[in-house]
């Protein structure tokens, strides 16, 4: 808990934004990267062949 131990006086709204923006935002958009929807996701109103 050092991370929390620096920010004794502040809100819990401040701290939550911090664990946003260095933990939530980052993990998100590196999924975003990696993450790939299913090829027939895209063919839904095709009949497969």
């Amino acid at each position: 808990m050092a991370l929390l131990s620096w920010m004794r006086g502040e809100p819990l709204v401040a701290k939550l934004a911090v664990l946003a923006k260095y933990g939530v935002l980052p993990g998100a958009m590196a999924a975003a990267l990696f993450y790939s929807p299913p090829l027939d996701s895209h063919n839904k109103d095709q009949p497969s062949k």
